[in-house]
């Protein structure tokens, strides 16, 4: 069983969208997974690396459609995004600096936590009006 198992109740309506998510699911299912056989502290500076990319993409993607549909909650969203980034480059620099274990758990907790609360909690609330603006 995965740590983070994709459900529907994930999913925003946006193909590239729901793949970013996805795509968020598997590396933090692959930090678990090493963490469970031992590899945490080899995987997490790769994850970090992927993760801190992989973000800068997805947010960019989110707010060029923000930009494109004027949704009037951009800004608090930016922000999110921006809190994000800030946490996921203290938490890589801290582990960049000292790789640890410790550190590792905190990353996945970290970007668990982060990922499920934004997905359901921030990310609906901008799927009815890119609906309404007709994306896919």
């Amino acid at each position: 069983m995965s740590f983070i198992e994709w459900t529907p109740e994930f999913s925003v309506g946006v193909e590239a969208l729901d793949q970013d998510h996805k795509d968020l699911i598997l590396f933090i299912n692959n930090l678990h997974a090493a963490l469970l056989d031992g590899s945490i502290e080899t995987v997490t500076e790769e994850t970090l690396n992927i993760m801190t990319y992989h973000s800068k993409e997805h947010f960019r993607r989110e707010e060029e459609l923000f930009a494109q549909t004027d949704y009037p909650e951009a800004e608090a969203h930016k922000k999110m995004h921006e809190q994000f980034t800030r946490q996921l480059l203290e938490i890589k620099g801290r582990f960049m600096k000292n790789p640890s274990k410790e550190i590792s758990l905190e990353f996945i907790l970290f970007v668990k936590k982060w990922a499920v609360e934004h997905m359901q909690e921030a990310d609906m609330k901008y799927v009815p009006y890119l609906k309404e603006k007709g994306f896919k």
